[in-house]
């Protein structure tokens, strides 16, 4: 029971601000330039910002900051596992 109120705590404070996207709908054109088409690779990635995720340990109990890297762990094994089911070589993708 414990596990799953640490489960749901965490999911709660890193999830939702886990990945950030800019909201404009258009892109200005970079100086000089004119663009037709698709956007570049460099402009899509423009539009993504860097989210800096913290999460409020203090009123964990020691035994659930222990679990948090294993907690990581199986994230980290879950995210493999999530490549090799929904693409396959992640790496062909990259």
């Amino acid at each position: 029971m414990r596990a799953r109120k640490l489960i749901a705590l965490l999911a709660g404070t890193t999830l939702p601000g886990a990945c950030a996207m800019q909201t404009t709908t258009t892109m200005p054109a970079p100086s000089g330039a004119t663009t037709v088409g698709s956007p570049t690779p460099a402009e899509r990635l423009a539009r993504y910002t860097t989210v800096k995720l913290v999460a409020d340990e203090s009123k964990l109990s020691v035994k659930e900051r222990q679990m948090l890297p294993l907690l990581i762990d199986a994230a980290r094994a879950v995210n493999g596992a999530f490549w090799a089911e929904a693409y396959g070589n992640r790496d062909d993708l990259m």
